[in-house]
């Protein structure tokens, strides 16, 4: 029921609304199908309610073709549109649905941190492997 997901659409986007420094993607099928937008009031409400947010949807290809009609039902939104480089369609044949790639160019806040922290983890894993080398030995 398209109302219903939109009532509960617009409550994670309420308890998003205290982060809207970070930056937020979110994706997934919602079938409300975006290409109607100018004839359909879910889609027209999707929009607007994410834009109240500072929202924008990214992927504008659809995403479901079948023999009788083409869907843009998979959505990508952004609450940073200016680092999304791309939202392409991927054409895989193990669903129903196209796949959506979209890249965001993001930076890191403090590089130096964020490998002071990886370090021990890859300690961690290093001594985890060998001791599974080990044991591999010990079991052969």
């Amino acid at each position: 029921n398209p109302k219903k997901f939109l009532e509960k659409f617009e409550l994670v986007l309420r308890s998003l609304d205290r982060h809207s420094k970070k930056h937020i993607a979110f994706f997934g099928d919602a079938n409300i199908d975006l290409i109607k937008y100018k004839t359909d009031a879910h889609s027209q409400d999707l929009i607007c309610k994410l834009e109240n947010y500072g929202f924008v949807q990214t992927a504008s290809k659809p995403t479901r073709i079948t023999d009788h009609s083409a869907t843009l039902i998979d959505h990508v939104y952004t609450n940073n549109f200016e680092v999304t480089k791309s939202c392409n369609v991927v054409t895989f044949d193990i669903s129903d649905h196209l796949a959506l790639c979209t890249t965001f160019e993001l930076e890191l806040p403090n590089s130096n941190k964020i490998r002071a922290n990886m370090q021990p983890i890859a300690k961690k894993q290093k001594h985890a492997r060998s001791a599974q080398t080990r044991i591999f030995n010990e079991a052969n």
